[in-house]
């Protein structure tokens, strides 16, 4: 085709605009195959649960960042700039009769779809897709344009009108205005800080609940050693055992560390011995309590010489029952 032009009638200033324009159309097409290379990176990179989001992102924020860019995006950057700053016209851009303005804007929106989706890699498994469009709106319709028109407004004009371009500022190959890091950047340090903050909180409520269970443990420490020397006080000794003649005991029982409500006595009314085994539900002081009360009850019966089983242990029950 290059040589059709140059064996051709076309003057030769318009072969070179011709061929100019030719070259930036590759140059886009090659820009643009960094899309579906992103693309590719990013769902190899992420979960297989996360692949398709991050594909449909890629997908979208192209379509997003190319509409937003003609309608508005590259009046910004590339209209006449109002001290350096932005610009105020070539907005919805109409280029139909200007092939190498439609050349030039196919090159230049490439660049802003690039530019929005390498936020996307930055964020990946990070946001919702809800809120990554709406960055890919912001950096694609003002952040890009802003900052790409203060670098490099006007040179396609043959005169930089940016103020960044104007004090001096050159940009490599996009390696500033393209390659937005401070956006990706920005975005992870606002989740950075909201991760922080929910961490501080799990933190701050964990430290509560240590100090409610040592404040728990403290009780607990007090009441088992407390329901320890109640149960001492109530069990059999070894030499209240030995003083009953005719009684064969193989062990006592002693208070373990952890006191429930178990407890034994061993009683001796006149020539008859009764031998009393309980159990009561729970630990801690209201054991020791209904021990207290089980014991004092047996007391009592044996005291009014209740002999028949039934009577005493109905007693005993009803007691222990109304008083819980």
């Amino acid at each position: 085709m290059l040589l059709m032009l140059l064996n051709s009638s076309v003057p030769k200033s318009e072969t070179l605009e011709i061929i100019d324009m030719l070259w930036l159309l590759v140059c886009a097409g090659l820009v643009f195959l960094m899309q579906p290379g992103f693309m590719c990176l990013e769902s190899g990179l992420t979960r297989s649960k996360n692949n398709i989001n991050v594909a449909i992102k890629n997908l979208s924020d192209f379509g997003i960042s190319v509409l937003l860019f003609w309608g508005i995006g590259y009046g910004l950057m590339f209209g006449q700039s109002i001290a350096g700053w932005f610009g105020v016209d070539h907005f919805f851009l109409d280029a139909s009769a200007q092939p190498e303005l439609v050349a030039f804007f196919v090159f230049q929106a490439m660049f802003c779809g690039t530019a929005t989706t390498i936020v996307s890699g930055a964020v990946a498994e990070r946001l919702k897709f809800e809120a990554y469009v709406f960055i890919a709106i912001l950096v694609s319709a003002l952040i890009y344009p802003l900052f790409g028109g203060w670098a490099w407004n006007g040179f396609n004009l043959g005169q930089i009108s940016g103020w960044l371009g104007q004090a001096g500022f050159v940009d490599f190959a996009g390696a500033t205005v393209v390659h937005g890091s401070w956006v990706s950047l920005d975005v992870l340090e606002e989740r950075v800080r909201e991760r922080t903050r929910e961490l501080a909180e799990a933190n701050a409520e964990i430290l509560k609940l240590n100090e409610q269970l040592q404040g728990e443990n403290l009780r607990m420490s007090a009441e088992l050693d407390i329901t320890r020397k109640l149960q001492k006080m109530f069990l059999p000794t070894e030499e209240e055992l030995q003083t009953m003649s005719g009684l064969d005991i193989s062990g006592f029982m002693e208070p373990a560390t952890e006191v429930g409500g178990d407890y034994y006595d061993v009683l001796q009314q006149g020539d008859r011995i009764k031998i009393g085994i309980g159990d009561v539900t729970g630990h801690g002081l209201e054991s020791g309590v209904l021990m207290i009360m089980a014991h004092t009850a047996v007391r009592t019966l044996l005291a009014n010489n209740e002999t028949d089983p039934a009577k005493f242990l109905n007693t005993l029950n009803q007691m222990v029952f109304e008083n819980v």
